[in-house]
């Protein structure tokens, strides 16, 4: 059974020689796990961009005259390549590291190759091979990356958020809140690629949890590991393939009060009243990015999504948004990626370089030359670039 949609314009310890495990509030915890105390800054925002981030650039998504891109909802780098994918327009493209188009994957159609819509994909093969996941006929489809040619298709009859590799034809598959027979009230699977259940984790309240939230909550690959959160809650946990099990790995305190003690029940949290009108709702948002010296988080509060950065070594907290008056602020859309050198990917719209340059004439006219010069030659040919930008230490 298909859940709805929400949309909302506002936008455990197992210790390797003994087996023993460290267990809290019924919750496996990793060797790393880690309680962040971060509330107080969440708050308080950075005045320019360099002080969060140094080398700078924008790279021009180039898909020459034949393609257009509509939205970048999620990057992945292999090697040597960049593969972005537009849900928008049901497309996913490999470019070159510079930006320039090397191919599109699959198409749109009837065929046994074809599918209707792209809802998610993940690197396969050591990224020799790219499997991509459609929703309208609950199926994988997995191409060569090389050559773009079509391999096999697998019907796996789940509907859901999206999934991740985390071993040799086994994926994780977020099923954000839709029950099915094979699921049950579980909000992740474990899968073969032929679709068959190998383990189910995450059970829910289907009376409670009874819709797709697309603003919090989220199963995503960031540094070579696999992470998952529920909507509106604090908890961040960590896939370990070896043991097969979710451990706890972080635990934050970013959610309100109201949040916290509502969190599964969304009829309770997913409203105008809440979201839009309580200027004091907080909580995790949709995207967190992972490496060994930084976390790039997504959270909302105010009404408007905010992007913190968290140094792990220096156990620094810095935030921002689009509210704040920099240029690069007003640019950056949503993170994408973030890389083991510590540069960030957010993407940057063509519409949102034009809505700085007539609505902030004065900000726009602080970047650099170059950068000016780029976007306007540009014009309306490239739609998205990637704003590439190196963390410092904070």
């Amino acid at each position: 059974m298909t859940k709805s949609v929400l949309f909302l314009g506002a936008f455990v310890c197992f210790f390797s020689c003994g087996g023993s495990k460290e267990i809290k509030d019924d919750v496996i915890l990793s060797p790393d796990y880690k309680e962040l105390k971060i509330a107080e800054g969440l708050n308080e925002f950075e005045s320019s961009f360099e002080a969060i981030f140094e080398e700078v650039s924008f790279i021009p998504i180039d898909l020459t005259d034949s393609l257009y891109l509509a939205s970048i909802d999620k990057m992945e780098i292999g090697k040597d390549r960049m593969f972005l994918l537009d849900k928008k327009l049901s497309q996913l493209v490999i470019c070159g590291l510079d930006g320039n188009l090397e191919r599109k994957v699959g198409k749109l159609g009837f065929g046994p190759s074809e599918f209707q819509e792209i809802s998610d994909f993940v690197l396969d093969g050591d990224g020799k091979h790219v499997k991509i996941f459609s929703n309208d006929d609950m199926s994988f489809y997995t191409f060569l990356t090389k050559s773009g040619a079509f391999l096999e298709k697998n019907r796996i009859n789940a509907y859901g958020e999206g999934f991740e590799k985390v071993a040799n034809d086994q994926y994780l598959f977020y099923l954000n809140h839709n029950i099915s027979d094979k699921s049950g009230a579980y909000n992740i699977l474990l899968l073969d690629k032929e679709g068959n259940v190998i383990k189910r984790f995450f059970p829910f309240d289907p009376d409670k949890s009874n819709m797709m939230v697309t603003y919090s909550g989220f199963l995503k690959n960031s540094g070579g590991h696999v992470f998952f959160s529920p909507p509106f809650h604090n908890e961040i946990f960590r896939y370990d393939s070896n043991l097969m099990e979710f451990q706890k790995v972080l635990q934050l305190d970013i959610n309100s009060k109201y949040i916290n003690e509502n969190q599964d029940d969304f009829q309770k949290i997913a409203n105008t009243r809440v979201i839009v009108e309580d200027l004091t709702t907080r909580f995790l948002g949709e995207s967190v990015f992972k490496n060994d010296d930084f976390i790039v988080f997504t959270y909302h509060y105010r009404a408007q999504r905010r992007i913190g950065v968290y140094n792990l070594k220096q156990q620094a907290l810095k935030c921002f948004a689009k509210s704040v008056e920099d240029p690069i602020f007003k640019l950056a859309g949503k993170p994408l990626y973030i890389d083991s050198n510590n540069n960030v990917y957010f993407e940057v719209s063509t519409d949102q370089v034009n809505t700085v340059k007539d609505n902030a004439p004065k900000l726009y006219s602080s970047l650099t030359p170059e950068t000016k010069s780029m976007f306007e030659s540009n014009g309306e040919s490239i739609s998205y670039y990637l704003l590439k930008a190196k963390l410092r230490d904070l």
